[in-house]
């Protein structure tokens, strides 16, 4: 079977949904299928270079090897859907990983610059187009069926996967731990994100202040860049109001080898995020048998289930009851280790290349989800 993919970056270094892409597109290549990889981003330099994710300029030169006979065309993010809107692409399907663009959107929760605005709008529009559309969780399917009134029928979830042979229980290595100023000795909640404001990083940093309390050796690290200037300012002033000075330490580039072992030595991992469709460095977090306290917004009690303490993560000190507990009662922390574990296996890449090759050959052949096959 034909299939093209159809994504944002190629290679290693892709973070985010990038990443979850390329994950995705290294299990697929070990399955019998002949792919192709369409890269739309490229670089973009000088007074007068256009971002490459709000045209449809920069596939223009691919299109000619898009009409192979049979093939399926796969959009790899919701973001890139806005493609449709320029191009036809038969039996086309689209994995939306997350309507929050769409939502900060309707209900004015950003300030948005005028081709941001028009971006979301067409890549809205795009969805709308596509044959079938693949989501990150059952959340978003709903979003995608309630709100932008998608046919039932034409949507499937299908959770992104984890390289369980990567991300795994390690043994706390000190060279790794060196290089970032951590010991193995030191306790630590753990963060692996950016800074926009549904993140609610913030609200971790002063849970953290709270919690050293009666753990002054305690240690807030957070892995990842910023994103925005602003959410580092709200950030930086978040640990200049709660006192923690040396108490943090902000990594934003991490080794890929080094960050399994970030995950694993970590003595508590938190996610306050109030807006997710999936939610991947928690399971990655428990893949490596990091203990999880989780927001139990949007998506990720479905994601992440009983593996995970779930709290009202705009409540610092609920967070913060959460970390003690952990930290305290080592019964806990062990069981929550375990039902990680168990929970990440749910989660394998390989998996979920399986999964997607299902969604392909349903659409070749024209069959809505949900339907018999025949023998």
């Amino acid at each position: 079977m034909r299939v093209n993919l159809i994504m944002g970056a190629l290679g290693t270094g892709a973070r985010g949904i990038d990443r979850v892409s390329n994950n995705l597109q290294s299990a697929l290549a070990g399955e019998t299928l002949r792919l192709r990889l369409i890269g739309l981003r490229g670089p973009s330099a000088g007074p007068f270079s256009v971002p490459f994710l709000y045209t449809a300029l920069p596939a223009a030169a691919a299109w000619v090897s898009l009409g192979r006979p049979r093939a399926v065309n796969h959009i790899l993010s919701q973001s890139n859907a806005h493609l449709l809107n320029f191009v036809s692409l038969p039996r086309s399907v689209v994995t939306c990983h997350d309507l929050i663009e769409w939502t900060q959107l309707e209900k004015g929760l950003r300030r948005l610059r005028p081709h941001r605005k028009a971006h979301i709008r067409l890549w809205v529009r795009g969805l709308l187009r596509a044959d079938r559309i693949v989501t990150d969780s059952e959340f978003v399917r709903r979003q995608l069926i309630d709100e932008l009134g998608f046919p039932a029928a034409r949507v499937r979830t299908v959770c992104p996967g984890v390289d369980l042979a990567r991300f795994r229980p390690l043994e706390p290595d000190d060279a790794v731990l060196g290089r970032y100023g951590l010991r193995r000795d030191q306790p630590f909640v753990l963060y692996v994100g950016s800074e926009p404001p549904r993140k609610n990083v913030p609200s971790a940093i002063r849970a953290v202040a709270l919690a050293r309390r009666l753990r002054p050796r305690l240690l807030f690290v957070k892995v990842g860049p910023h994103q925005t200037i602003a959410g580092r300012k709200e950030l930086l002033e978040a640990i200049r109001s709660c006192g923690l000075g040396d108490a943090v330490r902000l990594i934003d580039e991490v080794a890929d080898p080094d960050l399994p072992h970030l995950y694993a030595a970590a003595s508590v991992f938190v996610f306050p995020s109030l807006m997710e469709g999936f939610g991947y460095p928690p399971v990655e977090a428990m893949a490596c048998g990091a203990p999880v306290v989780a927001s139990g917004a949007a998506c990720l009690p479905e994601v992440l289930g009983d593996a995970a303490l779930l709290v009202d993560a705009t409540r610092p000190e609920a967070i913060a009851a959460a970390i003690d507990r952990v930290l305290g009662d080592r019964e806990v922390a062990a069981s929550l280790r375990a039902r990680g574990l168990t929970r990440a296996r749910r989660y394998d890449v390989r998996d979920a290349a399986r999964l997607m090759i299902e969604v392909y050959r349903d659409l070749r052949e024209d069959r809505p989800f949900g339907t018999r096959r025949r023998p």
